[in-house]
């Protein structure tokens, strides 16, 4: 499935030309099954908005709409790119796109066709992070809006990328795998197409720094997949008989995977993401 034509297809523009999409087409193409609790995770993403000293009614329009073939107006809410941005990146969406029963191509409430055969709720996911993402959120903010806005992302989201390598060394520590560096190195490896060091390297930090502590909020997102997928996969394989290559083999192809899916909707490759100037120890206190 072409995630990134779906997203296309399904934007509405506005008179002045600016991009918007309605909540009930987006929750439709990412596989979202309950309307009342989408609604209730953009609630929680206009209240992060709102957070960071965005005005969230500028990007979260609660609006009438009369769907196609439709008898009534139904309430839908108009997403401003920002606020897409912000709901496709809430981890908490993430466990709860399910992968349609029905193998019948559905319409949205747009009318647009989506193909449901091929639908894959991890590369929906990513391919929807990565479109949103494309045009830099600054667009819409004033830059200290913005600048806090993405602290407060880099913190929250190095705080998962913790607990996600966590579930990791306990998997490796349960298996009795003793190449702990190697293990983390195909994860990188397939993400980047490079090795902690070289990671390290090209970001110009010093070895004895974390890289994790000065990625941008779309790296650590990046990152955060990467070990979530590879987790997920590890606990539905039988690692006692297959070994430690194999573990290291499920965690570079979850690297690929979101690479892929970051690349093919247009996004930057995790090699050329920006770098922050401050790292996650220098804004926690600034953000406390």
């Amino acid at each position: 499935m072409d995630n990134g034509g779906a997203f296309e297809r399904i934007k509405q523009v506005g008179s002045k030309g600016r991009e918007f999409w309605y909540a009930r087409d987006l929750q439709q193409v990412l596989g979202y099954q309950d309307s009342n609790a989408f609604e209730a995770e953009l609630a929680a993403a206009a209240e992060q908005c709102t957070a960071s000293g965005v005005d969230s009614k500028q990007h979260f329009i609660i609006v009438k709409r009369k769907l196609e073939n439709g008898p009534a107006e139904v309430r839908d809410i108009i997403l401003s790119r920002f606020a897409a941005y912000l709901a496709v990146n809430d981890n908490a969406i993430a466990g709860k796109l399910v992968e349609p029963k029905s193998k019948v191509a559905c319409r949205t409430a747009a009318g647009f066709e989506i193909p449901q055969p091929a639908f894959d709720p991890k590369r929906v996911l990513e391919f929807a992070r990565a479109y949103f993402a494309r045009m830099s959120p600054e667009q819409e903010l004033t830059p200290e809006a913005f600048n806090e806005l993405e602290a407060r992302k880099r913190i929250m989201l190095r705080s998962g990328v913790v607990n996600a390598n966590k579930k990791l060394v306990r998997i490796a520590h349960e298996e009795k795998f003793t190449e702990y560096a190697n293990l983390y190195d195909e994860g990188y490896r397939g993400l980047y197409e490079m090795s902690a060091a070289e990671i390290q390297y090209k970001m110009g930090i010093l070895a004895r720094q974390n890289i994790h502590d000065f990625m941008c909020s779309a790296g650590l997102a990046a990152n955060l997949s990467k070990t979530e997928i590879a987790v997920e996969e590890m606990g539905k394989t039988n690692l006692s008989r297959y070994g430690q290559s194999k573990a290291n083999q499920i965690h570079n192809e979850a690297g690929q995977l979101v690479r892929r899916s970051i690349i093919n909707a247009g996004g930057t490759k995790p090699e050329f993401m920006p770098v922050a100037e401050k790292s996650i120890k220098q804004i926690e206190r600034m953000y406390k």
